[in-house]
């Protein structure tokens, strides 16, 4: 008598690929300073003899109190 042996095989494979994407961003702060120098220069005019300017037009028109020099 004869037996018969049947094999059956069965693989199962299972495949699991994983990508990761990874994106850099570069971020660049650029800082502008700006520095402003105002530079005032005061200019004084002295007059010698206030008793030169007796007139209270001519004075006026060099912008000088005239009840200053009294």
């Amino acid at each position: 008598m004869r037996t018969a042996t049947t094999s059956t095989s069965t693989t199962a494979t299972t495949s699991t690929t994983t990508t990761t994407t990874t994106t850099t961003t570069t971020t660049t702060t650029t800082t502008t300073t700006t520095t402003s120098t105002t530079t005032t220069t005061t200019k004084t005019i002295k007059f010698p003899h206030a008793h030169v300017y007796k007139s209270s037009a001519s004075c006026t028109m060099l912008g000088i109190d005239i009840k200053s020099f009294r």
